[in-house]
């Protein structure tokens, strides 16, 4: 230890310099991670679940699905905001406007990315149309007027077997109707932004439709996950901002304080930006590791800061207090930083890609914990902390 403290401490300027670019630059590729989370994608192809839907996947139908309920606007009907031909037209999803402007709704739909399959009333509604024509395919449009569209929707439901009725395509008071959209392999960011633009398109095309946000299990997973990964990773970057004020108090020194902020948190830095260098993404069991690998980056660097201080007390200089610090407590850095990353990297090797995933990072973040706090903080403390004792030379 004291041969590598020596080395460290020739070789500080390059050091500083060398490592410091390594950080610059994997800080640079955090941008690249995209906060988002799949839940298709938690196990390997190990589980037959797993083949069973990437085998159905953009098949026979999609693995998440965006629900709307899409009811008819009565205020621009009421405000004269649209012409239509068929004055007795009804307030509700009978009305022609409603049903071209939700037809013209699914055409758009169905011209976006990952989308397999769209199904909407106006669809039926067509459908029924060109039925009643003897399937010519000339009549393969709505209807064009609200009677007709209701009694085609009578002749439908009058049809159906007994125990079925529309209650999963309409609401009773026909106000409005179910919107379904199926989706291929898509994360939780491509499904919140696929809503925005939809809502977006609603408000500027289809003036004739209250539009509600897109609901399903696939949506309600994709709001949890991107408060949770928005919340802990911001949870985690105040932890460690209150954890150097406590440093501060506890070393009664803002300048220690000050530089263990920086040994503290550029471990996950590094790790957050060689993670986005690799895979480029971040789900909810991958934002969990900066919190949960906190508390071991913390306890590395009061163990070498207490080490130092305590020789500097005692009237050493910088680098003698180097030294002692790195005989003191560095062999059991480099030893519980290896035991620690090695028990982690066990976790590869399970069929479960969230818990591979997770032991990867935390073992990286280890490694690179263990690496700023032997060749990055004492170059630190070197030129942060020599004016401390007179005649210190360093």
């Amino acid at each position: 230890m004291e041969k590598l403290a020596h080395f460290i401490i020739q070789q500080r300027k390059q050091l500083l310099a060398g490592l410091s670019l390594l950080v610059i630059t994997l800080t640079f590729f955090i941008n690249n991670n995209k906060l988002s989370d799949n839940w298709s994608n938690y196990f390997d192809d190990s589980f037959a679940v797993v083949k069973l839907v990437k085998r159905i996947d953009g098949y026979l139908t999609g693995v998440n699905t965006l629900e709307y309920s899409l009811s008819f606007n009565t205020s621009f009907f009421n405000n004269g905001s649209f012409d239509s031909s068929d004055s007795n037209s009804s307030q509700n999803i009978f009305n022609p406007n409603y049903l071209t402007q939700l037809d013209a709704f699914e055409q758009w739909y169905q011209q976006q990315n990952k989308v397999v399959k769209v199904g909407s009333l106006s669809g039926l509604m067509k459908e029924l149309n060109q039925t009643m024509h003897a399937d010519d395919k000339d009549w393969y449009r709505v209807p064009s007027s609200s009677e007709l569209a209701a009694q085609y929707l009578l002749f439908y439901e009058m049809g159906l077997p007994q125990g079925l009725g529309l209650d999963n395509l309409v609401t009773i008071d026909k106000k409005a109707s179910r919107f379904s959209v199926s989706m291929t392999d898509a994360g939780s960011d491509e499904l919140l932004a696929l809503d925005k633009k939809a809502q977006a398109w609603l408000e500027q095309n289809a003036p004739a439709i209250k539009a509600t946000p897109a609901t399903g299990l696939g949506m309600v997973f994709a709001h949890i996950a991107q408060r949770n990964i928005g919340s802990l990773l911001w949870g985690t970057l105040i932890a460690l901002v209150g954890i150097s004020v406590v440093l501060m108090l506890v070393l009664k020194s803002f300048k220690y304080g000050m530089i263990s902020l920086i040994p503290n948190i550029i471990p996950a830095a590094m790790a957050y930006g060689f993670w986005g260098l690799t895979y480029g993404y971040i789900d909810i069991s991958l934002s969990i590791v900066a919190c949960s690998t906190l508390g071991i980056v913390v306890d590395d660097t009061v163990h070498f800061l207490h080490k130092y201080i305590h020789a500097r007390n005692a009237g050493k200089n910088t680098q003698q207090a180097i030294k002692q610090a790195f005989s003191r407590v560095g062999l059991a850095l480099i030893t519980t930083s290896i035991v620690l990353a090695g028990g982690f990297l066990i976790l590869a090797i399970s069929h479960m890609n969230t818990s591979a995933t997770i032991g990867i990072l935390m073992a990286i973040t280890l490694i690179f914990a263990l690496i700023v706090d032997l060749f990055l903080l004492p170059p630190l403390l070197i030129y942060f902390d020599r004016d401390k004792v007179k005649g210190d030379n360093s």
